[in-house]
C-alpha cells in the first residue's frame, strides 16, 4: 500500500510538474511584447556568460532560441520544451519578474505564482529528472519512427533504453543531484540538506 501511495504522489508530482512547465511556456508567449523581452533578457544573458567567460563558444552555440510549446499528443515536444526552459531559465525569471511589476500586465496573479514555483528545488529536480528521461526516450522514438526500422533492431532500441535508465537508478542519481544542486545555486536556488530528518505528512 506504501509503495501504490508514493507512486501515486510521484506522479501527481510529475503532472504537476508539467502543467507548471506548460504554463510558463503559455504565459510568456502569451504576447510579442513579452517574447521579444524574453529575446532581450536571452542577449543581455549570453553576453554577460561570455564576457566572464562562463559559456561555451563554436559554431551553432548560443544561437537565439525561444520556448518550446508542448504538444500533448508528442512526447518529443515535452522534451525541447524542458531544454528550452533549462537553457532560458534565467531570462525566464527575469521576465517574469517584469509582468510581476508592470500593473498593466495581465495575469499578473499567475505569473507571480510561476515565478515563486520554478525557483525552488522541487521544479529544478524534476526538470533536470524529466530531461534526463526523455532525452533517452527520445532517442528511442526517433529512431522507431524510421520507415526502414526492422523489429530486431527495434528490439535492440528498447532495451538500450531499458538499461539506461536503470544505469541512472543505481549509478548516476548522485550526478543528477549534483548538477541539480549546482544549476540552484548559480540560480539563488535554496537547496535543502538531504541529511535533515523527512517527516511525511498525514497520518504514521
Amino acid at each position: 500500500m506504501r509503495a501504490l501511495v508514493a507512486v501515486a504522489k510521484g506522479n501527481e508530482n510529475i503532472a504537476t510538474f508539467f502543467t507548471t512547465a506548460s504554463s510558463v511556456v503559455n504565459i510568456i508567449g502569451a504576447s510579442c511584447k513579452r517574447r521579444d523581452a524574453l529575446r532581450e533578457q536571452q542577449q543581455k544573458y549570453i553576453m554577460k556568460a561570455l564576457q566572464i567567460d562562463d559559456l561555451e563558444t563554436g559554431q551553432g552555440l548560443n544561437q537565439e532560441t525561444t520556448l518550446k510549446r508542448p504538444c500533448d499528443t508528442r512526447w518529443n515536444s515535452h522534451y525541447d520544451t524542458l531544454l528550452s526552459i533549462n537553457t532560458m531559465f534565467h531570462p525566464v525569471v527575469k521576465v517574469l519578474e517584469w509582468i510581476v511589476d508592470d500593473v498593466n500586465q495581465d495575469n499578473l496573479g499567475e505569473a507571480n505564482r510561476l515565478l515563486e514555483e520554478i525557483q525552488t528545488f522541487d521544479f529544478v529536480f524534476h526538470l533536470y529528472l524529466m530531461r534526463f528521461i526523455l532525452g533517452i526516450t527520445n532517442d528511442l522514438s526517433n529512431a522507431l519512427q524510421k520507415k526502414d526500422q526492422d523489429i530486431v533492431n527495434a528490439m535492440m532500441l528498447v532495451q538500450r533504453c531499458k538499461q539506461k535508465l536503470q544505469s541512472m537508478r543505481d549509478d548516476d542519481f548522485d550526478d543528477l543531484l549534483s548538477k541539480v544542486s549546482i544549476f540552484c545555486g548559480n540560480n539563488d536556488i535554496d537547496v535543502p540538506n538531504m541529511d535533515d530528518l523527512f517527516v511525511p505528512q498525514g497520518r504514521s
